[in-house]
């Protein structure tokens, strides 16, 4: 797919900056650049792109994130920033942006955000560089402490929370190495956990649909708000010697159904599907199959930690005694 760019950048040096990357990346070609979001969105409708560059260090340009999506319609946006902030990637991705890259960036790295946030934004089990395809992940607790990892073999996106904090972060395999990218290359902040929406969305693990299928195993009392109530349908016996439960929810517009399956009590296998109608009452629905390579009651505590590459820059508030 060939891409028409039109970029938003304030600062000159750094338009020139990305410019230069862009441009040396067979298959992208920048139609139009900017350094006022509004003369963008005034102007660079004559050129159609499908793929939109906005600078949101400047803090007035994300509220115009729902402006462009109206006025490039066919078009996927990729917000910019000098630094990551967990409060901004929720924004954009509200607003209808698609992703999230912090500049300077590399062509290398340019490549692999348009590729994984794709048309279809930074959710992992719904943007086009994942969706129909196999990937990995990897969940470990330990108190409140957490790692979180999902992806294929080359791209992880990662979460490790450790007490009230949040680390994200991402990984790449780079011929035979690994990098790792925070705020910025091999560095990291946290962020504040957000415990609110633990109690309305539930505990995150990993992607959507590990979240979703691990806590409608939770009694309804441990639930989070908004998640659907599963009933206990059958159990039994398999011809290959492994046990399984089913389990539905339905509600007046979705019908969603659950089958674990177990191995010596041990849980090795999740099959889902879920139907529904949407906006415009066409039937619609989504599946998924998880295989557990490994389920073990002891943590891997090398994981719950920052691995070797990458540095907390955090800056804390000492405490007041």
């Amino acid at each position: 797919m060939d891409y028409r760019v039109i970029l938003i950048e304030n600062n000159r040096v750094m338009l020139e900056r990305l410019s230069s990357v862009v441009r040396g990346i067979d298959g992208y070609e920048i139609d139009a650049r900017y350094q006022q979001a509004g003369d963008a969105l005034g102007q660079g409708k004559m050129f159609q792109p499908n793929l939109i560059l906005l600078d949101i260090d400047v803090s007035h340009n994300l509220a115009l994130i729902p402006e462009f999506t109206e006025a490039f319609p066919g078009a996927a946006i990729l917000c910019l920033s000098s630094n990551w902030d967990a409060n901004n990637a929720a924004q954009i991705v509200k607003a209808g942006a698609k992703g999230y890259l912090i500049k300077p960036f590399t062509a290398q790295e340019f490549i692999e955000a348009v590729h994984t946030f794709g048309k279809s934004g930074m959710a992992v089990d719904e943007n086009e560089y994942f969706a129909n395809r196999p990937k990995s992940g990897i969940l470990v607790g330990n108190g409140k402490d957490k790692y979180e990892e999902v992806g294929d073999a080359s791209f992880k996106m990662c979460r490790l929370t450790k007490g009230d904090e949040n680390f994200l972060f991402t990984k790449y395999e780079k011929n035979g190495k690994t990098e790792y990218y925070g705020t910025k290359k091999g560095k990291v902040e946290a962020n504040s956990r957000n415990f609110l929406a633990e109690l309305v969305e539930g505990q995150s693990y990993g992607d959507a649909d590990m979240s979703r299928l691990l806590n409608a195993m939770l009694p309804d009392s441990e639930k989070s708000a908004d998640m659907p109530r599963y009933a206990y349908v059958k159990g039994g016996r398999l011809a290959n010697g492994l046990h399984y439960e089913d389990y539905q929810s339905r509600t007046q517009h979705e019908m969603s159904v659950i089958r674990y399956y177990f191995d010596n009590h041990v849980l090795v296998k999740i099959a889902a599907a879920s139907y529904y109608r949407d906006a415009n009452g066409k039937p619609n629905g989504h599946k998924c199959i998880i295989r557990l390579t490994e389920f073990s009651a002891r943590p891997d505590m090398t994981l719950l930690a920052l691995p070797e590459g990458l540095r907390d820059v955090t800056k804390r508030k000492e405490a007041k005694e």
